[in-house]
């Protein structure tokens, strides 16, 4: 297991929380079986079950996700970096902002949308970064 990995990280915490798989599997939400695959590089657990898992060790999820190096020279880039700092899907994001999900695939993949969508963006990412 390499150092800096997705795999080497869950261990690590979990170690060093005193934790065993099952006892985070409980904590957590997410199987035992989903925690050990994610250890041994065999799977990577979706943003759900990161999230789950990072709150069950009382750590910030980003620092699984390492979105805190994501990019933030665009609107879609400050977005897609608050949406992963959250461990949001795109479908969670949409109802989290407020706005219909076909809209939100729209702006992401770049096609013209209504400036009321961008208005809800902007509202949403202000207010979350306070």
């Amino acid at each position: 297991m390499e150092r800096g990995t997705l795999a080497y990280k869950i261990r690590e915490h979990r170690i060093n929380a005193g934790l065993t798989i099952k006892r985070l599997s409980e904590l957590s939400g997410v199987t035992a079986c989903t925690i050990g695959a994610a250890e041994h590089g065999k799977s990577i657990p979706n943003l759900a079950n990161i999230a789950a898992i990072a709150a069950a060790l009382n750590i910030p999820a980003y620092i699984f996700t390492e979105a805190d190096k994501m990019p933030e020279e665009t609107l879609l880039q400050r977005l897609d970096k608050a949406r992963v700092m959250r461990c949001l899907s795109w479908p969670a994001l949409a109802k989290d902002i407020g706005v219909d999900i076909a809209d939100l695939y729209k702006y992401k993949q770049g096609k013209k949308v209504w400036p009321r969508l961008i208005e809800h963006i902007v509202k949403w990412l202000d207010n979350s970064n306070n």
